[in-house]
């Protein structure tokens, strides 16, 4: 299986992309292959408490912070992005000190620590060729992942901040004509 070059990356939705799922949305590429891609937007946040989920899994929880909904795809499944922290043989690491797991376990040790994570639910998915081919047609913007922006900007004030600090400005984005890369 051949890797491609967009994970990891993030992908920024231009401001056209008027999708439910995906508008002003930033995504985390963990994995892309000939095979397809697999992300996990983490813009997105949820009413839905950590400490709501810890319950339902019988599970101690000292932290208040909301989830994030991480995709259209199998919203009932969590995954925590994590500095630091439990890893496991199922964690990835997807840039330096930055984790991704997806394990009850991991999220049970976490909510009872100090270290810094998210909780998404769900996920992202697309086709062989299929996430190539919008960055192509412009209806991404792509850029490196800074694990900072991971941990410390939430909502449509990272979708702006990523923007801005492509230097780009949103309001003179166009869709199409082969992306920012």
């Amino acid at each position: 299986m051949q890797e491609s070059s967009l994970a990891p990356s993030l992908i920024v939705a231009v401001p056209q992309l008027s999708d439910p799922n995906f508008a002003r949305t930033v995504t985390l590429v963990v994995e892309a292959s000939e095979e397809g891609a697999f992300g996990i937007v983490i813009n997105r946040v949820s009413p839905i408490k950590v400490a709501d989920i810890c319950a339902e899994q019988e599970m101690t929880c000292v932290r208040d912070k909301f989830v994030h909904i991480g995709g259209p795809v199998e919203q009932d499944r969590a995954w925590v992005l994590h500095r630091g922290g439990p890893r496991s043989e199922h964690s990835l690491e997807i840039v330096t000190g930055v984790w991704l797991t997806a394990t009850w376990e991991a999220l049970g040790q976490l909510a009872q620590s100090d270290e810094q994570f998210e909780v998404y639910l769900g996920y992202a998915g697309w086709g062989p060729g299929q996430l190539e081919r919008e960055v192509t047609e412009g209806t991404w913007l792509l850029t490196e992942v800074e694990s900072g922006i991971l941990f410390d900007t939430e909502g449509d004030d990272m979708w702006r901040k990523v923007i801005y600090g492509m230097g780009l400005n949103p309001g003179q984005i166009g869709q199409g004509g082969g992306g920012v890369h």
